[in-house]
C-alpha cells in the first residue's frame, strides 16, 4: 500500500477565518470607496448599478467581519489542531486521534463527524461538474471529554462503508471531518478537509 505511514492533517479553520479577514477587508473598501465616489461630488446616478454598491458591500463587510471575529477567537483558543491518523481501506476501521494545540475547557463531549461527498461524473471531455453540497454519506460518534482534555487527544475509531453506500466510481470522492464541543463564547471546531483512503 503507497503511503502506509502515518498521516497527518492541519484543521483548515484557521485558514478558513483568514479568508473572512480578506473578504472583509475588500468589501469594506468597495463600500467606503463607493460612497466617496458617489457622495463627494453630490452628482448620484441613479440609473447605473454601481448606485447599489455602497448599500450591497455595507452589510457583508459586517457579516464577514463578524465571521473574521469570531474566527479569530476561535484561533486564540484551540490554536491549530492536528489530525493523526493510519491508513484505511473503505469498508475497515478508521482509527487515529485529533490533537490539540492548546488546553481546552470544553462544556461537553466531543462530537466527531465524518463525511462522504462527491464530483459529478466526468463527461466525454474528462471534464466533471462541481462537488455536492449535501453529504453522500456521513456518520458520526461521541468521544468523552474528560479522556480527551487529560491526554490532549480525541481518540475515535469509525467503520468506513463500503460498495452500495458508497458513490460509483465513476464519481470522485471527497472525505472530510468536523470535531466540535461546547465551549463558553465560541465552540471549539476543527474541519480536517481531503482525508484518503484506499
Amino acid at each position: 500500500m503507497a503511503n502506509a505511514g502515518p498521516q497527518r492533517l492541519i484543521s483548515v479553520t484557521g485558514r478558513d477565518y483568514r479568508y473572512s479577514v480578506v473578504f472583509t477587508v475588500i468589501f469594506a473598501v468597495m463600500s467606503i470607496g463607493g460612497t466617496i465616489w458617489y457622495q463627494v461630488p453630490l452628482t448620484l446616478d441613479m440609473s447605473s448599478p454601481s448606485v447599489l454598491l455602497p448599500f450591497l458591500c455595507g452589510p457583508l463587510t459586517i457579516v464577514t467581519g463578524i465571521m473574521a471575529f469570531r474566527g479569530f477567537l476561535r484561533q486564540r483558543k484551540i490554536g491549530t489542531p492536528v489530525l493523526e491518523y493510519s491508513p484505511a481501506r473503505l469498508g475497515g476501521m478508521f482509527s487515529g486521534a485529533v490533537v490539540l494545540e492548546k488546553p481546552v475547557e470544553v462544556l461537553g463531549d466531543f462530537t466527531i463527524k465524518l463525511s462522504c461527498f462527491a464530483y459529478g461524473e466526468r463527461d466525454h471531455n474528462g471534464d466533471r461538474s462541481g462537488l455536492s453540497t449535501k453529504a453522500f454519506w456521513s456518520d458520526k460518534m461521541t468521544v468523552v471529554s474528560a479522556a480527551a482534555q487529560s491526554s490532549g487527544r480525541v481518540n475515535f475509531t469509525m467503520k468506513l462503508p463500503s460498495g452500495p453506500q458508497l458513490p460509483s466510481k465513476k464519481r470522485e470522492t471527497y472525505w472530510q471531518m468536523d470535531v466540535s464541543a461546547p465551549m463558553r463564547g465560541v465552540n471549539f471546531f476543527a474541519r480536517f478537509s481531503a482525508i484518503r483512503f484506499y
